[in-house]
């Protein structure tokens, strides 16, 4: 912006032969800049010092109410120390004195280009910390920031909320205020190959709530470092899994149990998981399916190769089969004559009772059945 209207269109031809990607727009006056500015978006703003209405500096500090940090020029020809320090104190990006040649547009082009990338750069970065803010805050799951000793820096509100401090209360601890001294020694191992970007990144252990109550938490982590590669920060998220854990522990103490059940039943019993798919069976499974426990458990309930049928020899529709029964009623069945086809060829009549099995919140888990082989109770003309 200037307001003698040749002076601009000389600046801004030199400016787009030094860059084509300069797309210059000229204002003549402060009130014509303003207004431009309401309806129009640009880069920077390059200006004259010295104009009627009013100077550089106080169209700078019109600027800056509604544009802080627009790059902005200050491009004088009075220049003085005390103009350059006022420019300064109102905000100005750069400020550079007109002189003779050309070769003044040039350095103008260069501080145009180094001003906007400075301003690009800087809005990115701004924008990447405020996502990064509003993922800290809103965080579903614990989140916490960590220095490079691992002391606490911040913690959102699900953190908070996990382990039972305020962030205030945590500010400049280290990681060890919330670890048992059972875990540390593990936990002392995490940090140290975070550091030395060796592992680390996910980990599970013990944890200490205020009121002293143990838990169990699952924690991602990663190391955020400059092109030097310094540490700049240490972030984790984390969750606590202690129900999850229980549960765990909970079903497998539950298959177990099944597990020496179906060791010491006599008979041939097998269990089904949620899919129908054969996830266990005793030892007298071979006798009766004439396929190994670990054969088995590659078929499903209606596995083609079983080639189902019923007493009459015809084939059995899926919904009809004792699993999906079990599975869509939630109830036994009992009694139930199904042939199958055994991997030679043999055909074995089988009868099943099954009854289904449910996880603590009511829904279908698996099915667990009994199956016999009742070829010596088949009339001699019966057909399988």
């Amino acid at each position: 912006m200037d307001d003698d209207p040749e002076f601009a269109e000389i600046t801004g031809t030199f400016l787009e032969r030094d860059d084509d990607r300069f797309d210059i727009e000229i204002a003549t006056s402060p009130t014509e800049g303003l207004s431009r500015l309401e309806t129009e978006s640009f880069d920077c703003i390059v200006s004259d010092y010295d104009m009627p209405t009013r100077n550089g500096i106080e169209f700078l500090e019109s600027v800056r109410d509604a544009h802080p940090d627009l790059p902005f020029i200050l491009y004088t020809g009075k220049g003085s120390e005390e103009i350059a320090s006022d420019a300064i104190s109102a905000g100005v990006t750069d400020y550079l004195q007109k002189g003779a040649g050309t070769s003044q547009y040039t350095v103008l082009a260069n501080r145009i280009r180094n001003a906007v990338d400075r301003y690009y750069t800087q809005t990115e970065l701004a924008e990447r910390e405020e996502r990064l803010n509003l993922f800290f805050e809103q965080s579903p799951i614990g989140v916490i920031e960590w220095d490079d000793e691992f002391d606490f820096v911040r913690a959102n509100g699900a953190a908070e909320r996990i382990l039972g401090y305020t962030q205030g209360e945590l500010l400049g601890h280290s990681w060890q205020k919330i670890v048992p001294e059972s875990d540390r020694d593990a936990v002392s191992a995490v940090a140290e190959d975070l550091l030395g970007d060796s592992g680390g990144y996910h980990n599970v252990n013990e944890n200490v709530r205020k009121d002293g109550e143990r838990i169990v938490c699952e924690w991602h982590n990663r190391v955020v470092t400059d092109e030097d590669g310094s540490v700049v920060a240490i972030f984790s998220q984390f969750q606590d899994i202690t129900e999850q854990r229980q549960q765990e522990r909970e079903n497998s103490r539950r298959c177990h149990r099944l597990e020496q059940i179906l060791k010491t039943v006599p008979g041939c019993v097998v269990q089904l998981d949620a899919d129908g798919q054969f996830a266990s069976a005793n030892e007298h499974v071979e006798k009766v399916l004439g396929l190994d426990t670990d054969s088995v458990s590659n078929r499903t309930y209606n596995d083609p190769r079983w080639n189902l049928r019923d007493p009459d020899g015809n084939q059995i529709p899926d919904e009809r089969l004792p699993f999906r029964r079990v599975r869509d009623t939630g109830e036994p069945v009992y009694g139930e004559r199904v042939g199958i086809e055994w991997p030679d060829s043999t055909r074995k009549p089988l009868l099943t009772n099954g009854t289904p099995v449910f996880d603590e919140q009511g829904a279908f888990e698996s099915a667990v059945f009994s199956l016999v082989d009742i070829t010596d109770q088949q009339e001699p003309d019966d057909t399988q």
